[in-house]
């Protein structure tokens, strides 16, 4: 059984640095793919020494009943921390009949209902901490969003790379005249490309889906190193289910649709291959620490809230 999974462990380790290099042969030569998958590794092995996690029921299943709820869609006057109240309320009403949660975006946010986001560490105060997360973890699986594609441009990321510094330098999508985006599919009808003053110059960028949200630039591996991070500090805050928001978008090139390139599926499995190294078995990863890329999901939660509602005020009559 040791040998079993040390052969698996080192399968999975072997497969990093293949997707590295796939990712990142066309990019620069120069790039150093072995420093960059020593880096995830020690992101692996730190991870493993440092959080212990607890093994999780089934949610891939015929009975699987997943629910879609903003952080703050229950309020209660003069009251704060929004996600202790929805725990209430799902222990109280909804935990019978569902065992999966999915909240969209809690972090700090600039716009589009919490898809502008600052930092994908914090939990905005507004709703609540990572304790809230953590104590419904225990109820039930709770699937949060990575927003992979882009960031806001109030972040210190985007701060910061408007000034040349650390973390944020290099760490957003510019093109030049040369790049060919006749081809490119998006989702929006605003200019693709936005000038923004820079240090020393003015630079487009890209921006998908608004001018407030600005693609990041996975050809820089430092990105793909910070969203492994934000991804092991999900798995340790109880975050089970990941949505890898608009991450179709994530890898451009001239002259194509931008849209599903080849590296995009490369980073999608390096992911998978990096949740599947922390703490699991990779049979046990197989089952339930799973990534969702464009979930098709009912939206079930105001109808049973309005449903409560009425109960109450019929109650109260």
């Amino acid at each position: 059984m040791m040998k079993s999974s040390s052969k698996v462990s080192q399968l999975i380790k072997d497969d990093i640095q293949s997707k590295i290099i796939q990712i990142y042969k066309s990019v620069d030569p120069e790039i150093n793919t072995f420093y960059y998958t020593r880096k995830i590794n020690e992101l692996i092995k730190d991870f493993n020494k440092n959080v212990k996690l607890g093994k999780k029921e089934d949610i891939c299943s015929e009975k699987t009943i997943l629910l879609i709820s903003y952080a703050d869609n229950l309020k209660i006057k003069g009251e704060k921390n929004t996600l202790n109240i929805f725990n209430t309320f799902f222990k109280k009403r909804l935990k019978q009949n569902f065992n999966c949660i999915h909240f969209l975006p809690f972090f700090p946010s600039s716009s589009d209902s919490g898809f502008a986001v600052k930092d994908h560490n914090v939990i905005d105060k507004r709703f609540g901490n990572w304790d809230h997360i953590k104590r419904l973890s225990k109820d039930a699986n709770i699937m949060a969003d990575i927003v992979i594609n882009h960031a806001s441009s109030k972040g210190v990321w985007f701060k910061n790379f408007l000034k040349n510094k650390d973390p944020g330098k290099d760490y957003f999508f510019s093109v030049d005249r040369k790049f060919n985006t006749k081809k490119v599919i998006r989702p929006r009808e605003h200019p693709l490309l936005q000038k923004f003053k820079m240090y020393d110059s003015q630079k487009k960028l890209w921006c998908t889906f608004s001018p407030d949200q600005v693609d990041l630039n996975f050809k820089n591996p430092d990105v793909l190193i910070d969203f492994v991070k934000i991804m092991m500090t999900f798995i340790s805050k109880g975050i089970s289910i990941f949505r890898l928001d608009a991450v179709a978008f994530i890898w451009k090139k001239s002259g194509t649709t931008c849209l599903n390139l080849t590296q995009t599926h490369e980073i999608i499995k390096l992911l998978r291959d990096i949740a599947a190294k922390t703490g699991f078995s990779y049979e046990e990863i197989n089952v339930w620490l799973f990534i969702i890329i464009q979930p098709s999901l009912i939206f079930l939660f105001f109808i049973l809230w309005r449903i409560e509602r009425k109960k109450n005020l019929i109650l109260k009559k």
